[in-house]
């Protein structure tokens, strides 16, 4: 579907317009948003539902193994799922791979073993790797391009936003199976079969609505792979080409440093969180609540403030700035020795990494042209997966590693003292200052990236028009 310009125009128009098209961007937006809620619900109450069946099965050692599942593929197969996206009528794949995740997860209600509780994981995120591309592609084709950051953040409160809801609903589905135990009939019901059967209603339900959005089919590429099949023996030159897209980018390469170095640096407070409260806070699981709550809290202002501040600061620079502030939130996080001034920290992180999460989204939306957007968004996700997944990995045993330094250098206590002052030096302590560190530096290394860009490169972004922006 198409507009003319004086329909634009009128759009425009705050006054023509209702209030989903001013929030949204368009009913299409809206509606795939809907869809994209559902489906993250459904994706953490799976989760919660396979982490605590592997528990109860097999341990902290299936607990682990389940979460593994859902990440390698990640690392592995985002650049193949890039090269479909770029090459399949991306409404078609969306729809198709939400019925294929709702078949492929009720099997769980039978697997009440370590098997099947790897297996069916791996299968749901490989079709995830299938999906994310298709759907990140298919935005800027349903909003207005000054639209891009607002449908970015919405975007983001979406995947993250519904963990809370996610987890009520869990807790609320175990209580309704305590109840149904009553009856002989539902005997065998539990909070997570209830969970599982829930999850799989919501790919349902995205599907459906995917299905009557008018996404466009996109370009000849598409047609040719629809009439002749996936030409596998072109797969590798397509994330070659992919890969030299991003590279010689100077925009696009920025935002992949930025994230990759960014986000390993800063993940170190999930894996260290817990240690940071019981080693210098000296707070137990509430404390570590409390870091998590202040995250949240400065991310959802962070979010909310990215449309105000767009507009004075250029994007690429609002990018590398998020990404080089969060770390340095974090180093002075890392040096305090109080909660609340941790918690305030912390929440500046919070307030700066969500708005450059989103920038960098935006970014690769403008820059990276139609027919290779669905690679671009793959390799994001590679970056994105490997860095989180390095970082859960690398600071624990860093920690280790430096707190027995510790000891070498400062003594048993662990101490730095100078005159009347002293710090404690604990291992965790000096990984988070690490971690900071490392942030920091992939916001300066974006911010040299962006500078490279040319005038004639940043006024090159692709053209793509709004195809829905009725629907």
């Amino acid at each position: 579907m198409t507009v003319d310009a004086a329909d634009r125009v009128e759009r425009h128009d705050g006054s023509s317009q209702g209030w989903i098209e001013r929030t949204f961007g368009s009913r299409a937006f809206f509606n795939l948003w809907i869809s994209q809620v559902g489906s993250s619900l459904g994706d953490w109450i799976g989760i919660m539902a396979t982490i605590s069946i592997a528990g109860r099965v097999a341990g902290e050692v299936g607990t682990a193994l389940t979460i593994m599942a859902r990440v390698l593929p990640g690392l592995l197969l985002a650049p193949v799922g890039g090269v479909l996206a770029d090459r399949w009528d991306r409404k078609r794949t969306m729809v198709v791979i939400d019925f294929s995740r709702a078949l492929v997860f009720l099997p769980l209600l039978y697997f009440d073993n370590l098997f099947g509780l790897i297996l069916i994981p791996l299968l749901m995120e490989i079709l995830a790797m299938l999906w994310a591309p298709a759907k990140e592609a298919s935005v800027p084709h349903l909003v207005p391009r000054e639209r891009l950051e607002m449908a970015n953040s919405l975007s983001l409160a979406a995947m993250f936003g519904v963990i809370p809801v996610a987890a009520l609903i869990f807790a609320i589905l175990a209580s309704i199976s305590d109840w149904l135990a009553q009856f002989s009939l539902f005997a065998d019901v539990t909070g997570e079969s209830l969970a599982i059967v829930f999850d799989s209603l919501t790919y349902v339900a995205s599907a459906m609505v995917i299905s009557r959005l008018a996404i466009p089919r996109g370009r000849e590429r598409h047609r040719e792979s629809d009439a002749k099949g996936i030409p596998w023996g072109d797969a590798w030159r397509d994330i070659k080409e992919g890969i030299r897209f991003v590279a010689q980018q100077p925009a696009i390469r920025g935002v992949m440093l930025g994230m990759s170095i960014g986000l390993l640096g800063g993940a170190s407070i999930v894996s260290l969180g817990e240690r940071i409260t019981s080693d210098v806070l000296g707070a137990g699981p509430s404390g570590y609540g409390l870091l998590n709550f202040g995250v949240g809290l400065g991310a959802a202002f962070g979010v909310a403030s990215v449309r105000v501040v767009s507009r004075f600061v250029p994007q690429n620079m609002l990018f590398a700035g998020g990404v080089a502030i969060s770390g340095i939130a974090i180093i002075l996080a890392s040096l305090t020795s109080s909660l609340a001034v941790a918690v305030v920290w912390i929440g500046a992180l919070g307030f700066f990494a969500a708005p450059a999460y989103v920038t960098g989204l935006t970014i690769l939306h403008a820059r990276a042209t139609d027919d290779i957007r669905g690679r671009t968004f793959a390799a994001l996700n590679t970056v994105v997966r490997l860095s989180v997944f390095g970082s859960l990995v690398l600071f624990p045993a860093l920690a280790g590693g430096l707190d027995v330094l510790s000891r070498r250098v400062l003594g048993a206590d662990r101490t730095f003292n100078i005159g009347s002052m002293s710090m404690f030096f604990p291992g965790s302590r000096l990984a988070l200052l690490t971690g900071g560190i490392i942030a920091a530096l992939g916001g300066l290394l974006a911010a040299r990236a962006a500078r490279t860009e040319s005038p004639e490169e940043r006024r090159r972004i692709d053209t793509v028009e709004p195809q829905t922006w009725n629907r």
